[in-house]
């Protein structure tokens, strides 16, 4: 009996919640974009899990702190798991 593959992505420590520090040095037309880095660069990790019919995401570590992050990383995360739930896909979370 042969098994079939297991396809998965990882991701962890994603840190939603800490803010950037410098950001006043940084030219105006480029601190948007580096305010948001973080959340872009999470974004493409659910993406990953649909681009390449992965049969699961697990993230683990610390993904966001609700006290420092606010709504916004606690909606972001919800957000996106519902949307791979969606597709069929789940998702494991061990938080660090």
């Amino acid at each position: 009996m042969t098994q079939g593959s297991l396809r998965f992505v990882h991701a962890g420590d994603l840190h939603l919640e800490r803010p950037l520090h410098g950001t006043s040095e940084v030219p105006d037309h480029l601190r948007d974009a580096l305010i948001d880095a973080p959340y872009r660069a999470a974004q493409k990790v659910f993406d990953a899990v649909l681009e390449h019919d992965a049969q699961f995401l697990a993230l683990s570590g610390d993904l966001v702190d609700p006290l420092l992050s606010g709504p916004r990383g606690l909606v972001f995360l919800i957000d996106q798991c519902e949307r791979l739930a969606a597709a069929g896909k789940n998702v494991y979370w061990a938080s660090g």
